[in-house]
Formats: structure tokens, sequence, C-alpha cells
């Protein structure tokens, strides 16, 4: 499993990469070689690698050491889960982490944070964080 940084050329992406400061503007998760969970605006969407590459431009972080079946089956059991627009737009405002893994809607990093958490995986401290900032959390330890 791998987390994917991603540049979406849309205006929710554009302003995402402004106000933070960063390259990329959304991450999903690589299952395997095919599958890609991402936390669309429609909700968490599940895409094959082809169809996921034709409107988005990504860089893949390290392999994460993760049970993929099992994260699968987290992502799956989280197929309602909507889109978090407000922690969206006041990420650099807000707490993520609430304690509670089971909140109705997500962002992109909450549903990376949430689905890592669930293996006892913690890249970051919970705090809501950029797409950017989890990119140079896993690449420079520091966001």
């Amino acid at each position: 499993m791998r987390i994917m940084f991603v540049f979406t050329p849309n205006l929710v992406g554009l302003s995402i990469s402004l106000t933070s400061m960063g390259w990329c503007n959304h991450v999903a998760l690589l299952v395997g070689d095919d599958k890609v969970y991402s936390m669309e605006l429609e909700g968490l969407r599940e895409f094959s690698l082809e169809e996921y590459s034709a409107n988005n431009f990504y860089a893949f972080g390290p392999v994460l050491n993760m049970d993929e079946s099992k994260a699968v089956t987290y992502l799956n059991s989280k197929s309602t889960v909507k889109y978090d627009w407000k922690r969206t737009i006041l990420w650099p405002f807000q707490n993520l982490f609430d304690g509670d893994n089971e909140i109705a809607k997500w962002n992109c990093v909450e549903m990376v944070y949430y689905t890592l958490l669930d293996q006892q995986i913690k890249l970051w401290d919970g705090d809501n964080i950029s797409p950017s900032s989890l990119y140079n959390i896993t690449y420079n330890g520091e966001k």
C-alpha cells in the first residue's frame, strides 16, 4: 500500500495548492498494483489506477507496511462517508483528531489518517494538515 500524492487540476485543487504552498493538493491510497481509494467530492470512491490516472498527476509515496486486505475491508466499510468541505476549506484552523475514527465526513488527508490509524500506524499527531504537509512528513519527517 502506498500514499499517492496528487495534483488535481481543478478549481478546488488549485485553491488548495495555493493556500498550502505546495504542488500536491490531494492524497489517495494505492492498494496493490491497481486499486485506488480516493476521497472525492461525492464521497469515498474506488478506481482502477488507469481510470484514476486519466485526470490526475501523482507521485507515489514509499511502500507502507500494512495489511492490505484489512485496509480494503476498512475502506469498504466506510463507503457511505461523505466529503468534509468544512475541514478542507478551513484546514489551517481546524484540529483533525477528535479521538473518534467513526466520523461521518472525511477529507482526503483524514481518509489516509484513519486508514493508517486502524492498523496502529501514526505518521503524524492528528493535526489537520494539507496534502503538501503530509508529503513533507513522509519524505522529510517534518510538516
